[in-house]
């Protein structure tokens, strides 16, 4: 089957399937083609149920787009892979984000009760137009391109855990007030592990940064109900020394 990324969509989005919907994603809004291999295996009997059945769709996608769909900013110029069976959906490939190429993969269970809802994991380098769009300024202490790669986990209790790696080489960081910086093109990194509770940051286990003349190292614990978490937070942290 071949025809517009709409129509992929629709196919997986057929009752009682409702895959794309139950990812928030509205087939009739998005952009591109596709060509599709569906199997649908049906016992010959006559009181037939889902659970009897096997149904397995593996879509190309070109060119995909879909609006307002990660941090209300679009996906555009998607090359991606698409399958689905009854239990999950994977999507694999490379799109674009608020500026920013990046490649994903994307696991997401079907069923309320698998152990592990959903996994992602996505790397890319991202610059600094590209973070201000997604909320993530922090210019004049972080400016150009970042590298980076997010590993990250959501389980059926509502509880989440990732890392985050970034390799800064690429950017530059300006810390004034402590008498330290880093010019772009001169080597650095940083990593954190962080756990979620209903989507909203509850723990760093840990984070680090590296370069030359910073050694720096913590944890993070937030405080406090949803509504009153600025400002209640608990971290330490190391710095080695400071570089000019």
């Amino acid at each position: 089957i071949s025809g517009t990324a709409r129509d992929a969509l629709a196919i997986i989005d057929q009752r009682p399937l409702g895959f794309a919907r139950s990812l928030n994603i509205k087939p009739e809004t998005a952009g591109g083609t596709h060509q599709t291999e569906v199997i649908l295996e049906v016992p010959l009997l006559l009181d037939v149920k889902l659970d009897d059945m096997v149904i397995k769709t593996t879509s190309k996608l070109s060119g995909l787009s879909l609006p307002g769909i990660a941090f209300g900013h679009p996906i555009e110029a998607g090359e991606l892979q698409l399958t689905t069976d009854k239990e999950r959906m994977q999507l694999a490939g490379d799109l674009t984000l608020a500026g920013a190429r990046l490649n994903v993969a994307v696991i997401q269970a079907f069923s309320a009760k698998a152990p592990i809802q959903q996994k992602i994991l996505a790397k890319g380098e991202v610059g600094g137009d590209s973070r201000a769009l997604l909320g993530f300024d922090y210019a004049p202490y972080l400016e150009g391109a970042v590298k980076a790669v997010i590993d990250y986990q959501t389980r059926a209790n509502g509880t989440g855990e990732g890392t985050l790696e970034l390799d800064l080489t690429p950017a530059a960081l300006n810390f004034a007030d402590a008498g330290w910086r880093k010019p772009a093109g001169q080597a650095g990194t940083a990593a954190m592990s962080f756990e979620t509770k209903a989507g909203l940051l509850e723990r760093l286990p840990s984070f680090s940064a590296e370069a030359i003349g910073l050694d720096a190292a913590g944890s993070l614990a937030m405080r406090g109900a949803a509504g009153a978490r600025r400002g209640s937070a608990s971290a330490t942290l190391t710095l080695a020394s400071r570089a000019a």
